[in-house]
């Protein structure tokens, strides 16, 4: 694809060239869908073990066959037995092919319909980025403990994606993330608002959530 696209492909070989990259896309092709196969009985049987790391992984590589989700797939994003991390998973694979339709998503006790066409990737969402810039200042303090904060933040979304807390709230969820920084510093405790006190909790449960899931 790279050679037929820069056009460098010399007269006396183009064509042959060209009977090679149909033939070799007809394979690849035949290889997916063969994968997609495989993998989709699989998920099945990890979802009847409640096997969550298996069912992340084999969503993940579902992604990479260029196969489609089953209606089934789309439907386990409101179910409950599903592992956040899991809906996660699917919900990208459903931006990945550009569904273009609104689903149903349930998750944390949360419900909300949406298209996964007009959302944002995690890390350029809204509240994302707007929580990003309220805890800046911790990186010329302390670069290492910001880089904590910043893969905190990003698991906590990653367990509630696609459905994000409201902007207005990312300056709570900074003090939240900063309230735990200093934990992890000091390794005391200290009394906070009931707001950022709430934020501090969702965080952590969010990070063992995705640490069942996905091995770091």
């Amino acid at each position: 694809e790279q050679e037929l696209d820069e056009g460098n492909i010399p007269v006396g070989i183009k064509e042959q060239f060209l009977e090679l990259y149909h033939i070799g896309k007809k394979l690849l092709k035949d290889y997916h869908d063969e994968k997609s196969i495989e993998l989709s009985e699989e998920l099945t049987e990890a979802i009847e073990k409640k096997d969550y790391t298996k069912q992340w992984y084999i969503i993940e590589s579902l992604r990479k066959t260029d196969s489609q989700p089953t209606l089934t797939m789309i439907q386990y994003l409101k179910e409950d037995e599903i592992h956040p991390i899991v809906k996660t998973a699917i919900f990208n694979w459903l931006q990945d092919v550009k569904i273009d339709d609104e689903v149903e998503v349930s998750k944390l006790g949360l419900q909300i319909s949406i298209n996964p066409k007009h959302v944002a990737e995690i890390r350029e969402g809204i509240t994302f980025r707007q929580i990003m810039l309220c805890i800046r200042d911790v990186e010329q303090e302390n670069p290492t403990l910001y880089k904590l904060l910043e893969k905190l933040l990003y698991r906590y979304a990653y367990v509630r994606y696609p459905i994000m807390p409201p902007s207005q709230d990312s300056l709570v969820i900074a003090n939240a993330l900063k309230g735990i920084g200093q934990q992890y510093l000091y390794e005391e405790g200290q009394e906070w608002e009931d707001s950022v006190q709430k934020y501090m909790d969702e965080l952590r449960m969010c990070e063992t959530l995705y640490l069942s899931v996905i091995e770091e």
